[in-house]
């Protein structure tokens, strides 16, 4: 059963699933029948657990998003159930949905966001590990770091902000405070 009719489209800001795997890759998606769970802890399509709504985005079929938004690209590894995320295909060098190109596969635009700051977004925050293992949070203490070069939690390395979106709830944080 679906959690959400399929023809029901919302126009404006949409929230964006986070999921992980037991091993900590994480996917992302605007719907939520793609998985088919948003009980926290619970497990869905492909082993995904969903963890929270991680910030609100702008669904690739919403004709009404902002004309300064822009495409966030997905990409599938290859060999592993792992994710990248970009605002530029360039850095992957397609965005054709399907083609390969080294290790990622493009599935196309998994939301539209904003490539630079704007009145009430937040940053989404990449960070990398050993072995290009990547990982996107708008949570700064999650990880401890938004400093280039410095390893943070579970020793990822802050490396940039991939792209700005709104916060989960529209609710701005206030600062970062981390409790170590």
């Amino acid at each position: 059963m679906a959690l959400y009719p399929s023809s029901y489209i919302v126009a404006g800001p949409v929230p964006w699933y986070k999921y992980s795997t037991n091993n900590g890759w994480r996917y992302f998606t605007t719907n939520a029948n793609e998985i088919g769970t948003i009980t926290p802890g619970a497990t869905g399509h492909n082993g995904l657990g969903f963890e929270r709504i991680e910030c609100e985005v702008y669904d690739r079929a919403d004709a009404n998003r902002p004309s300064n938004t822009v495409p966030l690209y997905q990409y599938k590894h290859k060999d592993e159930l792992r994710y990248f995320y970009t605002t530029r295909w360039q850095d992957v060098g397609t965005y054709v949905t399907g083609v390969l190109m080294g290790s990622w596969r493009s599935e196309g635009i998994a939301a539209y966001v904003y490539s630079s700051s704007q009145a009430n977004t937040v940053p989404l925050y990449q960070y990398k590990m050993p072995g290009g293992y990547l990982f996107y949070t708008t949570d700064a203490c999650e990880v401890g770091s938004v400093w280039p070069g410095l390893v943070g939690k579970h020793d990822f390395t802050y490396d940039k902000v991939a792209a700005y979106v709104l916060p989960k709830h529209g609710f701005l944080p206030g600062p970062v405070v981390c409790d170590n």
